[in-house]
């Protein structure tokens, strides 16, 4: 058994190296600042998505002076490919999805394997932090009905100069081919987290926002928010605010006595 001196080194030992770590994300230099140089494109692991001719491919642009790490948010029965910004850990999330955990790709190419024609699954500049993609093939009304789910950062939002989970985040639906994009998340606030019904027709999505200006979406008060997989759009919030209202009053009101 570890003294408590041992396991307090221990602690400031981690402690020093994460704080050693280089920021992760996509790099946003200030005005007239110089580019930098010697950045290298890097594909990841094939994603091959279960009973179709789709592969996924990650796809980001390291820096030579970016340190190799693990993806985080490994868990038990869980699996992790690479060690870059490509690399990426598959974790069971829901049904027969599995979350790729917080990712660093720039971009991901979409390769048919029957016809050999691919294509990038992003037209603009962004870092995708998560991605939900199926194990299994889905069924919903006796038909096949798989789609993959991305979280997006595009904009530096909290002025740390790197594009990151740390931003807003955007989810996206689009279909095993990357055809059929549609935005989930209002433009007002940052996905959070999500799940989805036994069915396999909902999503349930928890939201979150910047109550101060400051860039930071942090505060928990934010939307639930439902999304038909029967026909995709933009996420309500199926919840009414006289609702939370009344939780509240609930918990803060002053017993009589």
């Amino acid at each position: 058994m570890l003294s408590s001196s041992r396991v307090l080194m221990c602690w400031c030992l981690v402690a020093c190296v994460a704080g050693c770590m280089p920021q992760e994300g996509l790099q946003v230099n200030a005005a007239n600042a110089p580019r930098e140089q010697n950045l290298r494109p890097v594909w990841g692991e094939p994603i091959v998505l279960p009973q179709s001719p789709w592969v996924v491919i990650p796809f980001a642009v390291e820096s030579p002076n970016q340190k190799l790490g693990f993806s985080p948010g490994i868990s038990s029965g869980g699996f992790v490919f690479g060690v870059s910004s490509v690399g990426f850990s598959m974790n069971k999330e829901f049904g027969t999805y599995w979350q790729t955990g917080w990712t660093h790709w720039n971009n991901a190419a979409v390769y048919n394997s029957a016809t050999g024609q691919s294509h990038l699954l992003l037209d603009r500049r962004a870092v995708i932090c998560r991605a939900y993609i199926p194990s299994d093939t889905m069924q919903m009304n006796g038909k096949p009905k798989n789609y993959i789910l991305l979280a997006t950062a595009e904009k530096d939002t909290n002025g740390d100069h790197y594009i990151n989970e740390d931003d807003q985040l955007t989810l996206y639906y689009c279909d095993l081919s990357g055809a059929g994009t549609q935005r989930l998340t209002p433009p007002d606030v940052s996905f959070h987290d999500l799940t989805r019904d036994p069915a396999g027709t909902l999503l349930l999505i928890s939201v979150r926002r910047d109550t101060t200006g400051s860039g930071k979406f942090t505060d928990d008060n934010g939307d639930l928010l439902r999304v038909d997989l029967s026909n995709v759009q933009q996420g309500q919030a199926f919840l009414p605010e006289e609702l939370r209202q009344k939780a509240s009053r609930l918990v803060t009101s002053q017993p009589e006595h």
